[in-house]
This record gives C-alpha cells, structure tokens and sequence, in this order.
C-alpha cells in the first residue's frame, strides 16, 4: 500500500469507525503504509484488541491500543527493525503513535519474516492473526513440531483448511475466537 491508497482506504472506512478511532487514521496510514499491513487489518486488531483505547491493560500486561507485550512483539520489533537492544517501556507502548509502530512493525515481522515461506496471502494473513494473539511458536506446532515442516504442511493445505485449524485446534481459547472476531471486524470495514 502506497500511503495514498492507505488514506484512500482509511477515508472509506471512515464512516465505519467510531469517533474514538478516527484520530489514529493518520498514524494507521503512515505505518500501514511503511510496513506493507493492510490498513483494515491494523484497524480490527485495534478494534478486538482494545475497542480504541489508548490505555487499555489485559491481564497479561498486553499494552495500549493494539495490546503489545513488551517481551515478545515489543522486544522483536525493537530488535529486529528498529536495532536497539532493549525492551520498550510501558511509557513507550502506552503512547498510541507508538503502540500503533510496533504493533504494525509486528505484523510485517509475522507476515514477512516468520511466515514468509506461506505461499497464500490470505493463509498467511490468518497465521499472522492467530500468532498475534496466541503466539507464533503455537501455531507453528499446530501443524508440526518441525517450523519448516509445518510451513510445507501449510502450503499444502486450503485457506479454509487452515482456518478450521486455526479456529478449532488452537489450546487457547481466547486465539481460537480471535482469529474469527479480527476477520469479521476486518470484514465489516469493507461492508459497502
């Protein structure tokens, strides 16, 4: 996405937001647009994660709006894109610019570092939900122990394939209602 198809986009899905939400549009489009996410995407992982608030706080100390744990999806972004050594503060993720970098940051890791070998878009879209919530190591081992053979396990499966998996197979069943509640909010900001 070029940032002004993101703008585009987030002008559609205007409508469909509610007023807490509009004021983030600009930072969904800068950061959609510099990590390659779709911006609906970034939006209904808002949406489920913390309904648009900048403050929220799961009990497992998961951050700000887009509800980023500081030693796994902060840590990697930090390290991994940003090159700096460190974990970021809850100071840092609790300041939404911020929370909404990294936790966009994320998704590029899982889409094009973690689950780069997915030759499906959509399958691999799927797989960057489900691990965004229930972590990347547990999908993985739905489908083999072995990283690399559960990736070829994967491409040779069906979307919806994967998705029954997803939906149905994962332990945890707050991942196994996430994956169904990020893809419908997604859905619903595509509604004409």
């Amino acid at each position: 996405f070029s940032i002004d198809q993101a703008f585009a986009k987030l002008e559609e899905y205007r409508a469909k937001l509610p007023e807490s939400a509009l004021q983030y549009l600009p930072m969904v489009a800068k950061y959609s647009e510099q990590y390659d996410i779709d911006p609906a995407l970034v939006l209904a992982i808002m949406k489920v994660e913390s309904a648009y608030k900048p403050n929220a706080r799961s009990g497992s100390n998961a951050l700000g709006l887009m509800q980023v744990m500081q030693r796994s999806a902060g840590r990697d972004v930090y390290e991994l894109i940003d090159n700096v050594k460190k974990i970021p503060t809850e100071k840092e993720l609790l300041n939404p610019e911020n929370n909404i970098r990294v936790g966009t940051a994320y998704l590029s890791l899982l889409k094009n570092l973690y689950f780069s070998q997915v030759t499906n878009d959509k399958t691999r879209e799927m797989l960057m939900i489900s691990a965004y919530n229930g972590g990347l190591t547990t999908v993985l081992k739905l489908f083999d122990a072995n990283p690399e053979q559960a990736v070829a396990k994967i491409n040779r499966m069906k979307p919806q394939q994967v998705f029954q998996v997803l939906r149905y197979q994962h332990p945890a069943e707050e991942t196994r209602n996430y994956i169904e509640r990020v893809t419908q909010a997604k859905r619903n900001l595509h509604v004409a």
